[in-house]
């Protein structure tokens, strides 16, 4: 009863807000791309995420390494031309060969680094544990950041795929129980952090490598999935790299970014009706950006990273985007960029 009355409510919002001789389907981007970014604090952490992501793309154009923006980077690309506004992170996809020479290339890299964030969840049925990359500003573990979820690859015939995957599921799942088991025995319970103790790090290290050894990890295929993340859960299946690579490209904050081949595509399979109004307007990570960091505070490590005054980035009360069509075109399709000579 509830579902279908949020239904006839959402129904008539849609209705109200159309004008004279649109369709539902223009009625939504135009009202999307109409919402006012962020303001403030989180304006001042989307922003900082924004100067790690243009550096992450010269770095990786200059290297020959791929990535795309996903989730709901990808999300706010399409539906807003920016930053989702209530959205506090960046998410990439990049291929697991290529996320490896990235952490070579920011080893001693003057701005960026590349850690392994970790995290310890125990509830009253189970204990979870679970891994992610990062880039961050050297030496800022928070509160600017983009998550980079490594893409392995499997080559199968489409009639094996099903059975590929519960395989690769399995060991996955399997992954998932040691590694839980060793953070049982660390002493600390890290919350989205780095590993900062060399020896814990090692054990956490050791028991994915060894976990992970028997999966597919092969550096091109006709199948990607999310491995090593912990987030395997989002993919219910093995999904076509083809809907993926070769990139495409779309406007993010004004800058032309790389997107997946079938960027709508991909955000029905995470989403599904990705154009209905959103349920929740909260920033999701209040470990990464806590209390502590105040507007002020904010604003005063985006001075120091970008080393230009905030007002000068886009984060006045004037900060606005374009009020036009979908970016990369009137139907959102994403342009197709220029084989990378090294594609997986």
């Amino acid at each position: 009863m509830e579902a279908a009355l949020l239904g006839r409510q959402e129904q008539l919002f849609w209705w109200l807000a159309a004008l004279p001789g649109e369709d539902p389907d223009q009625t939504r981007r135009r009202v999307f791309r109409r919402m006012p970014p962020a303001r403030g604090g989180l304006r001042a952490v989307q922003l900082g995420n924004l100067a790690i992501l243009r550096e992450l793309r010269e770095l990786c154009a200059r290297n020959g390494l791929e990535f795309c923006l996903a989730a709901g980077t990808l999300l706010g690309a399409v539906r807003h031309g920016g930053f989702v506004p209530w959205d506090d992170d960046v998410d990439l996809y990049m291929p697991h060969a290529h996320l490896r020479r990235l952490g070579e290339l920011l080893r001693d890299h003057p701005r960026l680094e590349l850690n392994p964030y970790f995290t310890t969840r125990r509830t009253a049925y189970s204990f979870d544990a679970w891994q992610t990359y990062k880039v961050t500003f050297r030496g800022l573990e928070r509160p600017f950041w983009a998550d980079v979820f490594a893409l392995d690859f499997v080559q199968c015939p489409p009639e094996e795929k099903d059975r590929r995957w519960g395989e690769i599921r399995a060991g996955l799942e399997a992954a998932a129980r040691q590694l839980a088991k060793t953070a049982r025995r660390l002493p600390y319970p890290y919350y989205e952090e780095p590993i900062r103790d060399p020896a814990h790090r090692r054990r956490v290290e050791e028991t994915l490598e060894k976990a992970m050894a028997p999966l597919p990890r092969e550096e091109r295929g006709d199948w990607v999935y999310l491995g090593r993340d912990g987030h395997f859960v989002w993919w219910p299946e093995l999904y076509p790299a083809g809907k993926i690579f070769p990139l495409g490209e779309l406007e993010f904050e004004g800058e032309p970014f790389p997107v997946p081949r079938d960027p709508e595509g991909m955000l029905r399979k995470a989403y599904g009706d990705f154009w209905a109004l959103p349920g929740d307007f909260a920033a999701g990570h209040p470990g990464m950006v806590p209390p502590e960091f105040t507007e002020e505070r904010l604003r005063e490590l985006l001075e120091r990273v970008l080393e230009s005054p905030f007002e000068k980035q886009g984060g006045t009360e004037n900060d606005h985007r374009e009020e036009t069509g979908p970016a990369g075109g009137d139907d959102g399709a994403a342009r197709r960029l220029p084989d990378a000579g090294n594609r997986p």
